[in-house]
């Protein structure tokens, strides 16, 4: 039964992904965390980059990487499929495919603020649904490194929601709710930096990357509290600082989760 589902929704999925996509190759449980979680962010990366382009900025052709996330959504989604054994890990990804052909549209659609806050409210589902999913992979490792590969993940994630939402309160797009989302996402963000520091296993590295994350997050705590100056670009930048040192940490508490028993 459970073959078959899959199966099923192989064939949903390649109605929404390019034909010249190859998946990833995931090697085991403890890299299936890793990639659930990149796949996770970039429900909000390429959001962010969808903001700048709503806003003409053009820094780091925002227009060039809005496709290659879009990509790199599709890739990731398809190698899960492929890896997953599990039935509601399987269910889950089911759900993120329904999800994302009409933020797919969106995202392609021509730029405005009326798609813009359609797009950041069908994102939010999108990136609680793969939150799920993430979560239900680190559940099948059965070890305390799978959940710590997850909150590292999630620092990925959350430095493009921080990103994502500035960028579109900056274009205009603001609601009640919108600040109470920015300071929830920055307080889950700075609450996961410390239960990792806090990690006994961390190597040196690990530790440096983590420094790294808490100086760019410095520069979203300023920002939040000056409410009459945008800097999309400086915003931007930090987020991308974020995640690169949050990937490669991910990539290592996954390696070290390969190597435990």
């Amino acid at each position: 039964m459970l073959k078959r589902k899959i199966g099923q929704w192989l064939l949903v999925g390649l109605l929404v992904m390019p034909m010249q996509m190859q998946a990833v190759e995931i090697k085991d449980i403890a890299h299936a965390v890793n990639f659930s979680g990149r796949h996770r962010a970039f429900t909000q990366r390429v959001l962010k980059e969808y903001a700048m382009i709503c806003l003409e900025n053009n820094f780091n052709n925002p227009k060039e990487r809005l496709k290659e996330g879009i990509a790199t959504f599709e890739d990731l989604i398809e190698s899960l499929i492929k890896f997953n054994k599990d039935e509601q890990t399987a269910k889950s990804l089911q759900e993120g495919l329904a999800l994302w052909a009409p933020i797919k549209k969106l995202l392609l659609a021509p730029p405005s603020q009326e798609n813009a806050k359609k797009l950041q409210i069908a994102m939010e589902a999108m990136t609680a649904n793969t939150n799920t999913t993430t979560a239900l992979f680190a559940k099948q490792t059965g070890k305390e490194s799978g959940k710590i590969t997850n909150y590292s993940g999630q620092q990925r994630v959350l430095s493009q929601k921080m990103a994502s939402l500035y960028l579109l309160k900056s274009y205009g797009v603001t609601n009640e709710k919108f600040q109470a989302k920015m300071d929830e996402t920055m307080q889950w963000f700075a609450r996961n930096l410390t239960t990792l520091t806090a990690y006994d296993k961390n190597t040196p590295e690990i530790q440096g990357l983590l420094e790294k994350e808490r100086k760019a997050f410095k520069f979203f705590e300023i920002m939040d509290k000056n409410t009459r100056t945008f800097i999309p670009t400086l915003i931007y930048k930090k987020s991308n600082e974020i995640f690169d040192a949050a990937n490669v940490a991910t990539r290592l508490y996954a390696e070290l989760g390969s190597k435990s028993k």
